[in-house]
């Protein structure tokens, strides 16, 4: 019987269109399941960052790498996925920046914003979950992207970290880092924060940080207020100045101007002052200068300036200048008053005869610790009393008596110059006269609180039928001491405190560095003892597979029988090595076309790696993979050569 083959090429035609119908039917739930096993091995491995695009059994890499091997690690571990054919790398570097720049930025509404550069997704995540830890509950926005040239890992986390804690204490700002160096930007959410920002801001920082600028503002006064009075012999500063910078400035101007006058500074930092808050101040204790008292008060958007001048002509240059000098869009305003033109003295036609005697008059003035004693006192008797008791109520101070004895002073004398004198002691400059039964105290002291008890004790003193008028004025200058003092302890005791706590944040970071560094000792240790124990397994099945024989049937994937023993050999050898997997790799010469080689060392691979299972090796421990002709190790233009690259290689796996 003949064949005709017209008849055979009929039956093939409908076969081959089945094959292809089912061949694209199966190609995407194939691609799917290489995909998701391929994504799965490669963030297993650390790899999340590549990508993958199939088609059929081919996969094609995609993604930027951080490391130069991690390409090569994910061609790898792609390769390894079963049922992968051929793996088209098609990864690069991602891009290396120098410096390395990462910010983190504060809103009002309390949202975090991170931007800059990441060295990996890894440190990505860390850096995430810092932000989450250091302000639990905002909502974080991740605009970070990708780089190389990061500090060492550590360094830049432990910076990251100290600034998000930077960061978290302000009500709004934000943080950089320019390498390892760190920069503040913000405003404090009150005005403890702010004295503590201040004075800590380059304290506690993590080894390998630098401080490179911190610009803390106060907290937001509203409205904002300021002012200066002049009156007596001191200029008083209060209120709010923007900084230190504007605070000094006013101060020393202000001792410029008023030479002969104490300057008291009862100033606080606060934020939100007017525009050219300096020249609003200049402008102010100008115009104070040429007035004989006053005050000069800024309250949100206005100033106004109130205060007496010797003569009209005078008010009205100092309100002009005044009102032209205030810089925009503060309102300025000026109320000062002066005395109108005298008129001229009557004349007083004094008719011949005696001239009247005068009052009696007794006086005392104090300065630089001496009280001298004037005019006239009663009696020698009431002199050496008066002059015992002030001396034993002031014994530090020196007493000159030069009073001479005159008949004719009031019952209330004795009484009411004590009561002078005893208030008088208590200054540092003043002058007391008694004149008949009216007493006028003056003069000045450094002390707020003696100044107000001198004037009230003086008038509580007095007796009946005594008049006591009392000006005492304070320089202040003790309650700013102490104010100083009190915010310098203050400062002393936050730098104390800070340091404290910088010291137990080192402490612990040393502790931790020191726990971490023992433990990876004890991890590097073990790794490279592990390493090691791989390394001996995996030249001990290469010394048994050189020594021995693996052979096939020609461009067949069945073992010879000859392989037997050495495959016996190989299956001991790997049971000897419980720790470890072992990789079956399955190569062949470049005879033949890929897509025949390829399938070829696939087999083949699998042929060993189910007689060592047979032989007693645990199947999941073994992993099989052909590379066809991919990678020889010897010249397949000759038959030596291509015997060489015909193989069957063992590599003990150490990271799985």
């Amino acid at each position: 019987m003949r064949c005709n083959p017209w008849r055979w090429l009929w039956g093939l035609i409908p076969l081959a269109m089945l094959c292809w119908i089912t061949l694209h039917l199966e190609r995407g739930p194939i691609e799917a399941d290489l995909s998701s096993r391929t994504a799965e091995a490669l963030e297993k491995a650390g790899l999340g960052w590549a990508s993958t695009e199939l088609s059929g059994r081919d996969v094609v890499l995609k993604g930027k790498a951080s490391g130069e091997g991690e390409p090569r690690k994910a061609y790898d571990v792609a390769r390894r996925v079963w049922g992968v054919r051929v793996v088209d790398a098609k990864t690069d570097l991602i891009t290396t920046l120098d410096p390395y720049t990462w910010s983190a930025q504060r809103a009002a509404s309390g949202g975090i914003t991170l931007s800059g550069y990441v060295p990996s997704e890894q440190t990505r995540r860390a850096v995430v979950a810092a932000a989450q830890n250091a302000f639990p509950g905002a909502i974080i926005e991740d605009r970070m992207d990708l780089a190389r040239g990061a500090p060492e890992r550590d360094v830049f986390l432990r910076g990251v970290d100290h600034s998000l804690r930077k960061l978290a204490r302000l009500k709004t700002g934000r943080v950089d880092l320019n390498g390892t160096a760190l920069t503040i930007d913000g405003d404090a959410p009150d005005y403890p924060t702010f004295k503590a920002l201040r004075n800590d801001a380059g304290k506690g920082l993590p080894p390998g940080i630098t401080l490179a600028d911190a610009r803390i503002r106060g907290p937001v006064v509203s409205p904002y207020q300021w002012s200066a009075t002049l009156g007596g012999n001191q200029v008083v500063l209060s209120g709010y100045a923007p900084d230190d910078k504007d605070r000094e400035a006013i101060f020393s101007a202000a001792k410029s101007r008023f030479p002969r006058y104490a300057i008291v500074d009862r100033m606080e930092l606060g934020g939100g002052a007017p525009g050219d808050f300096q020249k609003l101040a200049m402008t102010s204790l100008e115009a104070l200068g040429g007035l004989l008292q006053g005050t000069a008060e800024l309250n949100g958007a206005s100033i106004l300036l109130k205060g007496k001048a010797t003569d009209m002509a005078i008010a009205t240059r100092v309100e002009k200048t005044f009102v032209e000098g205030i810089p925009k869009p503060v309102a300025a305003k000026a109320e000062i008053a002066a005395p109108k033109a005298a008129a001229a003295p009557a004349v007083t036609i004094v008719p011949e005869g005696p001239t009247p005697s005068g009052p009696y008059v007794s006086t005392a003035a104090i300065e630089g610790g001496k009280i001298v004693l004037k005019g006239v006192a009663p009696s020698d008797e009431a002199r050496a009393r008066l002059v015992a008791q002030f001396r034993a109520a002031f014994p530090d101070l020196s007493i000159e008596d030069a009073m001479t004895v005159k008949a004719g002073a009031d019952a209330v004398w004795p009484a009411c110059f004590e009561a002078g004198l005893k208030g008088l002691g208590r200054l540092a400059r003043g002058s007391l006269t008694l004149t008949g039964p009216v007493l006028d105290l003056t003069g000045e002291t450094d002390d707020d609180t003696i100044a107000a008890a001198v004037t009230d004790g003086v008038k509580a003193g007095v007796p009946s039928g005594c008049e006591a008028r009392v000006a005492v004025t304070s320089t202040g200058r003790v309650q700013a001491d102490q104010k100083r003092k009190a915010y310098e302890d203050a400062r002393l005791a936050a730098e104390a405190d800070a340091k404290r706590k910088a010291d137990e944040e080192a402490r612990q970071r040393a502790a931790a560095a020191e726990a971490e560094a023992r433990k990876k000792a004890e991890e590097d240790a073990k790794v490279a003892a592990r390493l090691a124990e791989a390394q001996r397994c995996e030249k001990t099945l290469a010394d048994a597979a050189a020594q021995g024989v693996i052979n096939f049937r020609r461009a067949e994937a069945e073992l010879d029988a000859v392989s037997g023993p050495t495959l016996d050999r190989l299956a001991r050898i790997v049971n000897e090595c419980p720790g470890f997997a072992v990789r079956i790799e399955g190569h062949t010469d470049s005879e033949g076309i890929p897509e025949r080689n390829q399938p070829l060392s696939e087999r083949r691979a699998k042929a060993v790696h189910d007689y060592l299972v047979g032989a007693g090796v645990v199947s999941d421990r073994l992993r099989s993979i052909g590379y066809g002709a991919e990678k020889p190790i010897a010249d397949n233009e000759t038959p030596e050569g291509r015997a060489k690259n015909r193989r069957i290689e063992f590599k003990v796996i150490v990271d799985e």
